[in-house]
C-alpha cells in the first residue's frame, strides 16, 4: 500500500501490521519530504521497516544509488527495495524486452 498516513502506534496496534516499506527517494535527486517523519514514526510504532527507491530509466543507476544512500540512514534489520515501472516515468526509456 502506498500511503501518506503517519505510521503510528494507534494505527498499527491490533491491525496486524508489523512491517512498512517507506518511500525514500526517486531518480537522482528527488527525496520524499515525508521520509524522515515516516521513517522515525515507523520505528517509534515498533514496526520493522524498509525504504524504497523509485527507479527511473532516465538517470544513471549510480546517481540514483547515491541519492538513496544519502537519504536512508543505516538501520539494523532494515530492508531496501527498488520500484521499477515501465510506465510514465521516462519517455526515452529502453524497450521492456531486455528486462523480461
Amino acid at each position: 500500500m502506498h500511503t501518506r498516513v503517519d505510521p503510528n502506534q494507534r494505527i498499527c496496534e491490533g491491525a496486524g501490521i508489523d512491517f512498512a516499506y517507506i518511500k525514500a527517494a526517486a531518480g537522482g535527486d528527488f527525496v520524499d519530504e515525508q521520509f524522515p517523519a515516516n521513517w522515525s514514526g515507523a520505528s517509534a510504532a515498533g514496526l520493522c521497516r524498509g525504504a524504497y527507491h523509485f527507479f527511473t530509466l532516465c538517470r544513471p543507476g549510480a546517481a540514483q544509488a547515491n541519492n538513496f544512500r544519502r537519504t536512508v540512514p543505516a538501520a539494523p534489520g532494515a530492508r531496501s527495495v527498488v520500484d521499477l515501472e515501465f510506465d510514465w516515468n521516462c519517455s526515452g526509456r529502453p524497450s521492456r524486452d531486455p528486462f523480461l
